[in-house]
């Protein structure tokens, strides 16, 4: 067993992510290579902190929702659109977020993301 295997399994056990390599075996040797080193740059301490953290007190977080109305970017004349991505460009600015859940038929057909 080569030594990128060894370390990324000893990664993976640390943090309970071993299913990872489920179908290792029946890759190729450049496959193989190709995913041991995507796991290698998974910062996987980033990733348990972040869920930690999201478990927070929700009555302080819900305090700050703000639910929006649904809005259909299909329809939205060119003078609007730019009024909502400088709403999004000025959230982005004062690090706010917004959540946006998308039904399955829906997916990325009337919403774009800006950054």
């Amino acid at each position: 067993m080569n030594s990128k295997l060894c370390s990324v399994k000893e990664i993976l056990s640390k943090y309970d992510q071993e299913h990872l390599l489920s179908f290792y075996d029946e890759l190729s040797d450049e496959q193989k290579e190709i995913l041991l080193d995507q796991i290698l740059t998974i910062d996987f301490e980033q990733i348990a902190l972040l869920y930690k953290n999201s478990f927070t007190d929700t009555e302080v977080c819900m305090e700050t929702l703000a639910p929006l109305q649904h809005i259909d970017k299909s329809k939205l004349k060119p003078n609007e659109e730019e009024h909502f991505k400088a709403l999004g460009a000025e959230a982005i600015r004062n690090a706010e977020f917004a959540v946006v859940t998308l039904s399955g038929g829906e997916r990325y057909k009337t919403w774009t993301f800006w950054s």
